[in-house]
């Protein structure tokens, strides 16, 4: 057997020791009341000390014993006051990681915030006209992609007629000669039509 094996049996043959003397000091006592109505006062008084006496034996006992106990386990999974094996940590864990459900509420208020506002900005969108939102057509973003290139040709072709009304106005000013007043863009159709 294993010393602890050892110390428990004879742990347990010194406590079944004790019961024996106390079951048969509780007999005496039953006898002796029973045989003799009245006791002397001098007589209950030892009885109350033997029985002080094994009190202080049993808890001088059990102490030994604990202390034997608590040299020999580790306490690693075992709590000595409860006498029973640990229960979660030994200290709680740290104040200042955020639990799961922490966080979980603090994106709850974030949120919750954030639909407040959006509320807000709805309703000031509210006073607007519905009327005057029109669906978008199938080709607005093939319009939007060609009108930088067409603003570029406009200029271009703006420049490009602009040289050739003074080219033919140049050119013309000994035969058909544009009078002050009139219609520049007549005047060029009329000239195409003659010209061709």
């Amino acid at each position: 057997m294993s010393s602890l094996d050892s110390q428990v049996l004879s742990r347990k043959e010194r406590l079944a020791q004790l019961r024996n003397l106390k079951r048969k000091r509780e007999e005496d006592r039953y006898e002796e009341a029973e045989s003799a109505d009245t006791q002397l006062p001098h007589e209950e008084e030892k009885l109350e000390v033997q029985d002080r006496v094994a009190s202080l034996e049993e808890n001088e006992d059990s102490q030994q014993d604990e202390k034997v106990v608590a040299s020999i386990l580790s306490r690693r999974n075992y709590d000595p006051e409860s006498r029973a094996p640990l229960q979660g940590y030994l200290e709680p864990p740290t104040a200042n990681i955020p639990t799961v459900e922490e966080e979980a509420d603090r994106i709850e208020r974030a949120a919750a915030i954030e639909d407040e506002k959006l509320q807000e900005e709805k309703e000031d969108e509210a006073d607007l006209d519905s009327s005057e939102v029109q669906p978008r057509r199938a080709n607005w973003d093939l319009k939007r992609q060609l009108a930088d290139k067409l603003d570029i040709l406009r200029r271009q072709t703006d420049v490009a007629l602009n040289r050739i009304v003074r080219e033919r106005l140049n050119g013309a000013k000994g035969t058909n000669a544009v009078p002050a007043g009139v219609d520049l863009n007549k005047a060029i159709e009329e000239t195409e039509k003659n010209t061709t």
